[in-house]
């Protein structure tokens, strides 16, 4: 009976406010650290604050990831963007020659606009690593790890995005 309780333990979600567990079940599951504070979904404008959309098919397999996480008036928001991704492997953030790109928003903006990366061209400096576990077509699952900096020039500190996780269906 012990053990039993235990096991209910084990499968129950992680509670807000700690990052998940590192699975690949599709748990729809996404949390890391951006420059040490927990990032993971919540709160809502009216759309999912986790979304993952995986397009076999467009530049060669095109990943994307979005999760918005809404507090009061604060809201960060992070994009993933990876192609071509076709299976399970390592994919690089590095700019201008790896697969990855990451967008990360912050609002309210800082005056010297720091925390706001749009778009690539607002990126100075990106390097990091995404990883995929498990790129499952039949079961329409994607899991995986990731760790990423970027930088915006105009003596920004670098944005360090660490201890990245996510497992979902698509």
């Amino acid at each position: 009976m012990l053990t039993l309780g235990s096991k209910c333990q084990g499968d129950a979600p992680a509670p807000f406010g700690t990052l998940p567990p590192a699975s690949q079940i599709g748990a729809n599951t996404f949390g890391c650290l951006v420059n040490g504070a927990l990032c993971q979904p919540k709160g809502t404008t009216g759309t999912p604050n986790f979304s993952v959309v995986y397009d076999p098919i467009y530049n060669g397999g095109d990943l994307t990831i979005t999760v918005d996480q809404i507090e009061g008036s604060h809201r960060r928001y992070l994009a993933l963007l990876a192609a071509p991704i076709a299976g399970t492997g390592r994919y690089s953030f590095a700019r201008p020659s790896g697969q990855c790109t990451a967008h990360y928003t912050e609002m309210p903006a800082m005056p010297d606009g720091c925390n706001v990366l749009y778009s690539d061209q607002d990126v100075a400096y990106r390097m990091g690593q995404l990883t995929i576990t498990r790129l499952d077509m039949q079961a329409r699952i994607v899991a995986g790890t990731f760790n990423l900096k970027l930088l915006k020039a105009g003596g920004c500190d670098t944005i360090r995005i660490t201890q990245g996780r996510f497992d979902a269906r698509f």
